[in-house]
């Protein structure tokens, strides 16, 4: 299921953020912001926040700018691993949007959609949004 700016999201968002040990506080506070940012232009006003290294260490449903980075980081310092996400994601029936903020060091992140019921958006620490194949798109 593809979106555009113009739809709205019919279910879930889960906003996924790498808290792994090379992960920058200030540069993925500045990417939540963005991601939520994108889940308001398409219409969510909650979403399911994670934060995961080679495990999900937070899982929390909230208000869409409720959520903060020192909330996150508290669970993270392994190495990034993103199959404990996607396993989560797929679990979730009426999940439409994965936004997945990492700083993109991992050695291992898939060129397909790892959740094809759900869009997933990959924005790296840096702000940029990035296709699946990690391609820059804006």
């Amino acid at each position: 299921m593809e979106h555009n700016m113009k739809t709205k999201l019919t279910g879930q968002v889960f906003i996924a953020v790498d808290v792994s040990g090379s992960a920058l506080r200030v540069r993925t506070a500045q990417a939540i912001k963005q991601a939520e940012t994108i889940a308001r232009a398409l219409g969510a006003t909650q979403a399911t926040y994670l934060a995961f290294d080679h495990r999900i260490g937070f899982e929390k449903y909230a208000k869409l700018g409720t959520v903060r980075v020192k909330e996150l980081m508290k669970f993270g310092n392994g190495g990034t691993d993103f199959k404990p996400l996607f396993a989560r994601a797929a679990e979730q029936l009426h999940l439409s949007l994965l936004i997945v903020i990492s700083d993109m060091l991992s050695p291992c992140c898939p060129e397909v959609n790892p959740v094809p019921k759900a869009t997933v958006i990959w924005l790296d620490t840096e702000g940029t949004v990035l296709q699946r194949d990690r391609k820059s798109v804006v």
